[in-house]
């Protein structure tokens, strides 16, 4: 980006135990929890993976493992006993006390942590295994969370392309510098929408009753508030507000912060 230098916080890592200067410009990205779910355990599932929260629950709990696994990748895993793994696994995954779900667990560790140490990536029991009242602390954390506290400018896995642009539109008023042809060049690519390395897996339909949907809204709704989704694979869920509006500082160099396993 011109003479500033884009800097990627690692998956694993949480922003605040990293760092963001002042003058730094931070992406952030998020997606509808119900299609990252599935992307999730899809992406896990592939018996090629030797990392991330599928590898870690086959070491730590076989048993659930074996359970909860997806078995036909061939044909995207769409087969219904592969369906009822993938809605059971939502379920396990989450807190069994408190309506905290894995995904609002990440996000936690990602966005508001500040603790070095906390693995957000490859920790199947994230969530599962904590104490009721830090349970119930991370869901008001992040209640209360102000989105636009926590990134300059948040990029929806579902509009990447567009919200590269208008996110980069934005770092560019504020004095930071932007190769639009590397930009342009990126999204023809189709490298900027998990156009290598994505999950494969069926529509998101398929593996969406209302009783899912209305799980992963239960386990997740902070993460529906904050950023304005408002439906579940094809099922409506109620209306959020809207998405909070950043003010943004003058900025001169950029990170980027992306948080899910794969970029599907």
């Amino acid at each position: 980006m011109g003479a500033h230098r884009l800097n990627v916080i690692p998956e694993a890592k949480a922003v605040r135990a990293v760092g963001v200067a002042k003058d730094e410009f931070l992406l952030a990205s998020v997606r509808n929890p119900c299609e990252s779910y599935l992307s999730l355990w899809a992406f896990q599932s592939e018996a090629k993976r030797r990392a991330g929260v599928m590898a870690d629950l086959r070491r730590r709990d076989p048993e659930a493992h074996k359970r909860l696994v997806g078995r036909d990748s061939q044909n995207g895993f769409t087969g219904p006993e592969d369906v009822q793994r993938f809605r059971a696994w939502i379920k396990f995954m989450g807190h069994q006390h408190v309506k905290l779900g894995l995904l609002s667990g990440r996000f936690y560790g990602k966005y508001l942590s500040q603790d070095p140490d906390m693995d957000i990536r490859d920790n199947a029991f994230l969530v599962r295994v904590m104490t009721e009242e830090t349970a119930a602390q991370t869901v008001q954390a992040i209640r209360s969370a102000s989105i636009s506290e926590l990134a300059d400018c948040w990029m929806h896995t579902e509009s990447l392309d567009a919200d590269i642009a208008g996110c980069l539109k934005d770092f560019e008023s504020l004095g930071g510098q932007v190769e639009w042809s590397k930009v342009q060049s990126v999204i023809q690519s189709g490298t900027s929408s998990g156009g290598h390395g994505g999950s494969k897996h069926g529509g998101c339909e398929t593996f969406f009753d209302e009783a899912t949907a209305r799980l992963v809204v239960e386990l997740d709704g902070a993460l529906f508030e904050k950023f304005g989704y408002d439906s579940c694979c094809g099922h409506s869920v109620s209306s959020p507000p809207l998405p909070e509006q950043p003010t943004l500082p003058p900025s001169t160099s950029m990170t980027g912060a992306w948080q899910e396993a794969d970029p599907s």
